[in-house]
């Protein structure tokens, strides 16, 4: 069975660095709890009447934990669905300021097509709604994104 065009093997789509910083991280913890809680009459570090043996269970279970969210697929949780109640549009006349964005938007690795949405909010108000582009065989967004007293207003895009 042949893998998807761009999508990589699991081992290869990992941030090792992040991995490597997490185990540092849980090593050094569980160092600092040994030597927070010694106790010179049961030296034993991996019994589980120490805070250290408990320390370790916790961090297997965080490994364990860890290891099973990488596998899921990433179609299941790179996803976003909206409906839309009813069409986005701005009233232009409400807006004094606007400014113009270009970008690169893709869904599911393909870039954005006639029929998806694409909106800048301020609040629950649209300020702005995006358009599928094409120009000289690159696709792109174009999205004017309208204002009653800031020419650069905060927003949070919606797909």
């Amino acid at each position: 069975m042949e893998q998807e065009q761009g999508s990589k093997g699991i081992f290869l789509s990992i941030d090792w660095m992040t991995i490597l910083l997490y185990v540092i991280l849980i090593v050094w913890g569980w160092f600092s709890v040994c030597g927070a809680c010694y106790d010179f009459n049961n030296p034993d570090l991996f019994s589980w009447e120490t805070n250290s043996g408990k320390q370790i269970v916790w961090a297997g279970t965080s490994f364990v934990l860890a290891a099973a969210l990488m596998l899921i697929e990433k179609r299941i949780y790179d996803t976003c669905h909206v409906t839309v109640q009813r069409p986005w549009s701005v009233i232009q006349g409400n807006y004094p300021f606007e400014m113009m964005l270009y970008l690169d938007v893709t869904v599911e690795g393909q870039p954005l097509q006639s029929h998806h949405l694409l909106a800048a909010f301020c609040d629950d108000e649209v300020r702005g709604v995006g358009e599928a582009k094409e120009a000289y065989g690159i696709s792109y967004t174009a999205m004017r994104i309208h204002s009653r007293n800031n020419p650069h207003p905060p927003f949070d895009p919606v797909l």
